[in-house]
Formats: structure tokens, sequence, C-alpha cells
């Protein structure tokens, strides 16, 4: 490579703020930038930020770069895994995965879950209030055990659902910032189901108390 031309490989940027300024950083020397990103969903999201910036950008996939024959990415990474974890902490690791301290470790998770749906989406504060009014409403509603469970159950489906909406629009603007239209379509698909939910309970209350 001639003295004119240099590689410079950048850890990991948490931010488009930290591309931004690391592009007029480079550009600001007048030297031609080129960049390289791997495949996967933050990488595609880079590499379209930097093409809307006029920077030229190659995906690679490390799946598809040429190796020896025999050679397996699978079987390699799991062999520099064990090299780096003793043999004594993977069987801690193992051991604190399983019976009842698993189930303690992911009922924390849920709990965090549940947490941060509460504190952070306005839609799953209202409907957990509204779960208050309502649940007890359809106990003294419903005639029969199958009609207050209908009744009661619509509501907890309700949450379900705006939990997974409210998980799915996280993971999407985790990926990238930037509009796009397959992001937008996915956040919309989450708004539908739970629009659908909210028209079963109505169906389910409608059918019930007037019929």
């Amino acid at each position: 490579m001639s003295r004119q031309h240099s590689v410079r490989i950048r850890p990991a940027i948490l931010s488009t703020d930290a591309v931004d300024k690391f592009i007029r950083k480079q550009t600001s020397a007048n030297a031609e930038l080129r960049c390289v990103c791997e495949a996967g969903p933050t990488g595609f999201g880079l590499v379209r930020h930097l093409r809307s910036n006029g920077i030229d950008c190659i995906v690679v996939a490390p799946g598809k770069i040429p190796k020896k024959d025999g050679d397996r990415i699978k079987e390699a990474l799991q062999k520099s895994v064990y090299e780096s974890i003793t043999k004594k902490e993977l069987i801690m690791a193992k051991r604190g995965n399983k019976g009842i301290r698993r189930l303690i470790k992911a009922t924390g998770y849920s709990w965090q879950g549940l947490r941060a749906a509460f504190k952070y989406e306005e839609a799953f504060r209202l409907e957990v209030c509204l779960a208050v009014i309502i649940m007890p409403l359809g106990l003294l509603v419903g005639e029969t055990a199958t009609e207050r469970v209908l009744l009661c159950g619509g509501i907890l489906l309700l949450l379900i659902v705006e939990l997974l909406n409210s998980a799915l629009e996280s993971v999407v603007d985790r990926v990238g910032p930037e509009h796009h239209e397959m992001s937008g379509r996915a956040k919309d698909m989450g708004s539908a189901a739970v629009l659908v939910t909210v028209v079963l309970n109505g169906l389910i209350w409608i059918l019930i108390v007037c019929f």
C-alpha cells in the first residue's frame, strides 16, 4: 500500500453523531475515505448512513471470506471460546443456568421487562390502569366462569400484545435511527396487532353484556 493510503480500524461507534464526527475529521485532511462494514443489522444501518453522506462503503460477510478446504467458521469459533474459558468456568456456567436458579433469573428478567415497559411506554401504562378497572368489573358482570375468563382474559391478552409491540419497536430503534420502509412496516404491523386486540376486547364485552 502506498504512503498516500492507510487503513484504520475503528472500534464500535454507538451513535450516528460519532460517525459524522469521524467523517468530518478524516475529510478535513483532504483524504479519500472508503469504509468497510461487517454485514448485520447494525452494519447495514451504518452503511445506509455512510452512503447517504456520499461515503463509499463496502459490506463484507465473514461467512463469504475465502478459506482453506475443510475449515469451518463455526468450529473455529467454538474452539476460540473454549480456549478462552476454563473447564471449571464452563461447568459453573452450566450449573448456574439450570433448575431453580435459572427460574429465579428468568423471573427477574421478566420483572425488569415489566418495569421498563411501565416506565417508558405510555400506552402500556394506560392499558394497565384500564386493566385495574376492567378486570374487577368483568368478574362482576360475567355470569359464568367462561364469561369471566373471556372478559378478564381479553385485557390480559391486550397487555401481552402491547409488550410484544414495545419490544419490536425497541429492536427496530436499536438497529438504526434513520427512516427505512421495512422498519416503518414492522412498527405498523405491531401497532395493528394492538388494534386488533382492542377490537377483539370490544366484541367480547358487547356480545357478553348485550346478548
